[in-house]
């Protein structure tokens, strides 16, 4: 069985994605800021993390670019609602990594999470 750490600091969010990817038989896990993802990631890296990229104290970005020192293959969502951050930074995510604007569809989100986790390259996915 997958995991899946989701970090994002809308308790909401939190609870929707974990619903739907624990629906699809993923085992979740979640937290609301960057630091304690950084800690989760160091202790036990998961299969997978989906993070949003504005949160308060350690950024979604920061958040990335840690990551991929402690595990440059973690497979890697980031989230957000920023069309100009999209388009900017969508080049820098390497092969392991995927940045899906908000708003999303659920499928759209699950087919990249099943992707990603199967190895698939990303390069073609929006």
């Amino acid at each position: 069985m997958y995991r899946i750490l989701h970090v994002d600091n809308d308790p909401g969010i939190r609870a929707l994605l974990s619903r739907v990817l624990g629906d699809e038989g993923y085992t979740v896990e979640t937290t609301p800021d960057g630091r304690t993802a950084l800690s989760m990631v160091a202790a036990s890296p998961p299969d997978l993390l989906i993070t949003d990229l504005l949160m308060p104290g350690l950024t979604g970005w920061s958040l990335f670019a840690r990551v991929r020192r402690l595990s440059p293959t973690l497979p890697i969502i980031i989230l957000s609602g920023s069309d100009t951050t999209f388009r900017q930074q969508q080049r820098e995510l390497g092969d392991q990594a995927v940045f899906l604007r908000k708003p999303f569809e659920m499928d759209q989100l699950l087919a990249i999470v099943a992707r990603l986790l199967a190895g698939s390259p990303s390069d073609s996915m929006p």
